[in-house]
C-alpha cells in the first residue's frame, strides 16, 4: 500500500479487493481509507481471479494495473509506463525478484531489439513473463477482447497474458525495472518445499496445478482455433 498511495503518478484509482480475508489485513491499512482514490470492495472468498475480475468490473480510468497484495512496486513505476504509453494496449518493464529473506534484490534482464518502439504483441512473447504484474492494460482493450481471468485456478496469468498479448497490435516495452515480485515468503501459495512433498498441502497443490494445467491447455486450443489464421 506504501508504494501505490505514494506513487509519482498521483491521478489514479486504487481499487483494493478484500477477498473474504479472515485475518487482520483490513485492519492494518485502514489508516489509508481517508486517501479518496481509494474504493474497497468486499467480497466472500473466490481465489485472486474472481478478486481481479471484481476490481475489473468497476475499474473506470484509462489503464489497468493489477498488484498482488505481497508485492510492492518502485515509485515512479506507473508515471513512467503510462506517460510512456503512446496509446499502446500494452505497456511493460521489467521485474525485480524481492528475497523476503536476505531482502536482496535481483534483476533478471532481458534484451530487446527493439526496445523503444511499438510492435505488435506476438513480437514479444519470448521477452515477457507470463505475468500480469508488470504491465499497464488499456481498460477499453481488455473490455473489447473480453479479457478476464479463469475462476478456481492457479497459474491465471497465463492464459490471460497469452489471449492478451497476442491479440494487442500496439505493444510497448520500457527498459526500466518497476515491479518487486516477493521470492522465498512464508505462507505463499506458490512456496511448497521439499519436506511438503509428503503431506495433504503437497498433494492437494499437486491436483489443483494438474486441473487448472488441463483447463489452461484447453483454453489454448479454443483460442488457437478462433484466432490461428491471424
Amino acid at each position: 500500500m506504501e508504494s501505490i498511495v505514494n506513487q509519482t503518478l498521483k491521478e489514479i484509482e486504487i481499487i483494493i479487493v478484500n477477498d473474504g480475508t479472515k485475518d487482520n489485513s483490513i485492519k492494518k491499512i485502514e489508516k489509508y481509507f481517508s486517501d479518496p482514490r481509494i474504493i474497497l470492495i468486499n467480497k466472500e472468498n473466490g481465489g485472486i481471479s474472481s478478486a481481479r475480475n471484481a476490481g475489473l468490473k468497476i475499474a473506470k480510468e484509462e489503464y489497468i494495473s493489477f498488484i498482488n497484495s505481497d508485492d510492492f512496486i518502485e515509485l515512479t513505476m506507473l508515471e513512467d509506463l503510462y506517460s510512456n504509453s503512446e496509446e499502446a494496449e500494452i505497456v511493460f518493464s521489467n521485474i525485480i525478484n524481492y528475497d523476503n529473506k536476505t531482502k536482496k534484490k535481483t534483476y533478471p534482464k532481458r534484451k530487446l531489439e527493439f526496445v523503444n518502439n511499438i510492435n505488435k504483441g506476438s513480437y514479444f512473447w519470448n521477452y515477457s513473463p507470463i505475468s500480469t504484474l508488470n504491465k499497464i492494460y488499456k481498460r477499453d482493450y481488455l473490455e473489447r477482447n473480453d479479457l478476464n481471468f479463469i475462476k478456481e485456478i492457479i497459474y491465471e496469468d497465463t492464459i490471460f497474458s497469452i489471449k492478451a498479448l497476442f491479440l494487442a497490435n500496439k505493444v510497448k516495452y520500457i527498459d526500466k525495472f518497476h515491479y518487486n515480485y516477493r521470492i522465498n515468503r512464508n505462507g505463499s501459495t506458490m512456496t511448497i518445499t521439499h519436506s511438503d512433498r509428503k503431506k495433504e498441502k503437497f498433494n492437494s497443490f499437486n491436483l489443483l496445478a494438474i486441473n487448472s494445467l488441463k483447463i489452461i491447455v484447453k483454453e489454448i486450443e479454443n483460442f488457437e482455433k478462433k484466432y490461428g489464421k491471424n
